[in-house]
């Protein structure tokens, strides 16, 4: 185990640690098991266009992908939101599923825990048609015992009730449960929990910031998951 020092905490940076007693794993998607960036920056931009606005940079949209749509066009006009919102769902359906690809790893991590008996769950800020429409593209629609959507839960990550829901739904207590996520919410929500957080540094929150947060482990991509477990 290598320790990786920071100013406030000591985070376990994955060299060859091997966690026991895990029953269940909650996976996000976005930056953790698929990139979606360039369908998101598309849709992003084609609604505020669509609503008279200014396009934003391609980096700006990007460094959002996994918080609540909704709340990202607040910043841009607080009265035109909910019709953001509708036009974003509309050209996701035409172009998100074509836009995305798994990250490095993903399949084989997502196969090597079903070959081990973990339960396997994934939350999603994604709507469910068209997270559906992306899981079904890329083959990995059944690879998930549960899958929670944003329009399914009340709240979404970082509050740790999806955490408790999906635990429950997968037969395991959250201390029996790993949460995999790309962003500091996947941290936030897995420590309120009470579960055990493993954060991705291929997705949206650069390093500095997961270590901030003090994740219990902290791996370069999903696949190194499979040594982590093995």
């Amino acid at each position: 185990m290598l320790p990786c020092l920071t100013k406030h905490h000591r985070v376990h940076i994955f060299v060859h640690v091997v966690i026991k007693g895990i029953r269940a794993i909650i996976f996000d998607l976005d930056g953790t098991l698929i990139d979606a960036s360039d369908g998101v920056v598309e849709c992003f931009n084609y609604a505020l266009k669509e609503a008279g606005l200014k396009p934003a940079p391609a980096e700006e949209i990007k460094s959002t992908i996994g918080y609540p749509p909704k709340e990202v066009f607040k910043r841009y006009s607080k009265s035109k939101v909910e019709f953001l919102h509708r036009k974003l769902l509309k050209r996701a359906k035409e172009v998100m599923a074509e836009r995305s690809r798994l990250l490095p790893g993903a399949r084989e991590t997502l196969e090597f825990c079903h070959r081990n008996g973990f339960k396997c769950g994934m939350a999603t800020t994604k709507y469910r048609e068209n997270g559906m429409r992306v899981l079904t593209k890329l083959e990995i629609d059944n690879c998930f015992d549960v899958i929670l959507f944003g329009d399914e839960v009340e709240f979404v990550k970082p509050h740790p009730g999806i955490i408790y829901r999906m635990a429950e739904k997968l037969s395991a207590k959250p201390e029996e449960t790993l949460v995999v996520g790309d962003t500091i919410n996947d941290v936030m929500a897995a420590k309120a929990a009470g579960a055990t957080s493993v954060s991705v540094t291929s997705g949206v929150d650069p390093k500095w910031k997961l270590l901030n947060e003090k994740p219990d482990y902290l791996i370069d991509t999903v696949g190194d998951l499979i040594k982590l477990l093995s």
